[in-house]
Parts: C-alpha cells; structure tokens; sequence
C-alpha cells in the first residue's frame, strides 16, 4: 500500500490500499496535498493486457482521479508510467503509450505527456512545433515546481530543427497553461481549493474558516 506520514504529529496512516499487482512510482506535491503514483487499470484483473494508467489522489479526501485519461473519460489503452507533479499539484507529467489521450498520436510509441489537472485538458510534450508526434520514444519525464515546463529524454529526432545526431537527447517543453476555473469568483481556482480543503465550501474545520 501507499503510506502517507502526517507532518507534525506521531501518526501514520494508509492513504491507498494497494492493489496484487503493485503501485509504482508514488511521487508527492511540494504542498503535501496530492499523491501521483502508476496502478494497473484494474486491480483485480489479470496482469496481461493489464496495462498501467497514472492517477493522482487527494490527501485531503482520499479521493482518486484517473490522469492518464481519454477525452472521453476512459483509461487509456496503452501503459502510462513515470508521473511527475509540480508543487502545488496542477500539472503531473507522465510517459504513456497510449494513443488515445489526445487528438493526432498515433506513432505508436511512448509518448510524454501533461494533465492539468485544473482544467482537465491533457496537451502531448513530445512533438514538432505543428503537432506532430515524435518518430521515436520519449522517456524519462521530469517537471519544473512552478508547472511550467517539462524535460524529457527522446530519441526522436523530428522535435527540433538540426537535431542529426541519431542519439537521445535531453528535451525541454513549455508547457500549455490556461486560465483555471474559479466557480466562487474568490481569486482561488477551485482545483486549488478542493485539493486544499475537500470542496469550495468557506468552512474547512473545526475553527477555522476561508476569508
């Protein structure tokens, strides 16, 4: 299982069981508020054509979100692995290859890729300036603190002009930010706020209060 330790106080508790076949690859916000990690798409089903998916889960609630997710809300078909996650949880990087996250992949490779988790878009990091995939595997993923940008290491060669060296090479991507919704109009985007305190509602304990 994932074991989750409370800062500032002498327990320890279990934040997710873990299914027979494993979880990989746990990576935390700076924050502490939320946990990425890699888990076969269905945990009791058999580990062949098992593929992993990428999910993230609330410290908060306990809540699971499933990340490496097509646009219509189904896991995708093909192994995502190696998440990585900026500070405040917005955006988690991750390698995957399946082909049917995004619009236009489909070179049948590892690709890398970004969930913004805010405003649940998911845009492709290794490809050309018009779209197009790369033409060979992207691994490796890493993400900056603030969310805005990616480095990864790729063997293709179709990502930047010049690039004749027939080696892997090390690949920094900006990566796409749009405005997160903020549904209370309170300068917070709600997935902030449901990360921080479980929901958008004021009250968020004993005592304490949203101002």
């Amino acid at each position: 299982g994932l074991i989750y330790y409370r800062v500032g106080t002498d327990t320890t508790r279990r934040l997710l069981e873990g299914p027979a076949s494993g979880i990989r690859d746990p990576k935390m916000s700076a924050d502490g508020m939320v946990v990425t990690y890699a888990r076969r798409s269905d945990p009791t089903g058999p580990l062949a054509g098992n593929p992993y998916q990428v999910w993230a889960i609330s410290v908060a609630t306990g809540a699971e979100e499933l990340i490496s997710v097509t646009r219509g809300g189904q896991a995708g078909q093909g192994d995502s692995r190696d998440p990585q996650i900026s500070a405040d949880g917005r955006f988690i990087v991750f390698r995957s290859a399946a082909e049917d996250l995004v619009v236009g992949d489909g070179n049948g490779l590892a690709d890398i890729f970004v969930r913004d988790r805010y405003t649940g878009v998911t845009s492709l990091l290794s490809r050309t300036d018009e779209g197009v995939s790369g033409n060979s595997v992207s691994t490796r993923p890493q993400i900056s603190g603030d969310g805005g940008y990616a480095a990864f290491t790729t063997f293709a060669d179709n990502l930047l002009p010049g690039d004749m060296n027939g080696l892997e090479d090390v690949v920094l991507a900006v990566i796409p930010r749009e405005a997160a919704p903020d549904t209370d109009s309170d300068g917070l985007p709600d997935g902030w706020e449901r990360d921080q305190f479980g929901s958008l509602d004021p009250v968020v304990g004993p005592g304490f209060f949203r101002i």
